[in-house]
């Protein structure tokens, strides 16, 4: 999969891309990964660019979605049955 790194192409074109490649809706993406879906219009607009930790964490879900997703879903379980 390609670089989310990669310094040749705009950060909101990559975050706009990850998102269509997994065939999601900002929203879709938010909830999957715990991003807020205002953060990632600002990141794909262009406005604000992401930290190093959230690219960091924009590449691991671009190299292993599902796990992600998985791993999120579960410690929101978990916060959910503590709360």
């Amino acid at each position: 999969m390609w670089r989310i790194r990669s310094p040749r192409v705009p950060t909101k074109y990559k975050v706009r891309l990850l998102r269509r490649v997994l065939k999601m809706t900002r929203a879709e993406f938010g909830e999957a990964f715990g991003i807020p879906e205002r953060t990632l219009q600002h990141w794909e607009q262009g406005t604000r660019e992401p930290d190093e930790a959230s690219l960091s964490y924009l590449a691991v879900i671009a190299d292993m979605p599902e796990r992600v997703r998985k791993v999120h879903r579960g410690a929101a379980e978990r916060r959910r049955k503590a709360g």
